[in-house]
């Protein structure tokens, strides 16, 4: 049996209570290995297929190996090539909208907007792995007061997903219309993932992410 306030129940009261002081828990990577695994198998298809290696490099290196796939990095020309065909095939496989469940793919040297309400997350791939070592990660805050921490990553050819850098808004609306940046290293080869945890519960996050290499 529960007290009621009005039409609201003191258990309700306590819940609602509990949601608003209990902390999140921190994000990882937390990389989706189901998807980042398609996106390799569809690169190693992709880089064969465009002649960005040759089957004499498979021969030396193995197909779907991170040497053969390094071996199609630096050949310029036919690399964009490849990126600019997986950037269409990461859309058939995962699909972009604000509505998509899924990863959504990192547009790089172009802004992207959300927003999202805590606790909840939303993470960003690329639909290839990156050409340079550096890659520089920007959010700006559009509007909310959740607590926010933007986790970057790198994503090795096996799936493994390692840390690389890490930008946070504290809670509160005083910082509505700051950007932050992190440039991160040890990229080439690499995916790379970007996820934006909103920490405070029923709190909003509204941003603009960019990347750029």
């Amino acid at each position: 049996m529960s007290i009621k306030i009005g039409s609201i129940s003191i258990v309700s009261l306590l819940l609602l209570n509990n949601i608003l002081t209990t902390p999140a828990m921190a994000a990882g990577c937390n990389s989706p290995l189901n998807t980042t695994r398609k996106i390799w198998k569809k690169w190693d298809e992709t880089i064969l297929a465009t002649s960005c290696i040759t089957t004499a490099t498979i021969v030396t290196f193995g197909a779907g190996t991170p040497a053969a796939s390094a071996a199609c990095i630096k050949q310029s020309s036919l690399f964009l090539k490849a990126a600019d065909t997986m950037v269409l095939a990461f859309n058939a496989l995962i699909g972009d909208s604000r509505l998509t469940i899924g990863p959504r793919p990192i547009l790089f040297n172009d802004t992207q907007d959300g927003g999202l309400i805590g606790p909840i997350d939303r993470t960003f791939l690329s639909a290839y792995p990156m050409d340079k070592n550096n890659v520089t990660v920007s959010v700006k805050k559009l509007d909310g007061r959740a607590a926010t921490e933007v986790i970057i990553c790198k994503v090795a050819t096996d799936g493994t997903a390692t840390k690389v850098g890490e930008i946070n808004f504290p809670r509160g609306a005083d910082n509505i219309g700051q950007e932050l940046s992190k440039t991160v290293t040890g990229m080439e080869n690499h995916l790379l993932q970007v996820r934006i945890n909103t920490i405070t519960p029923l709190f909003q996050f509204k941003y603009q992410l960019k990347a750029t290499k």
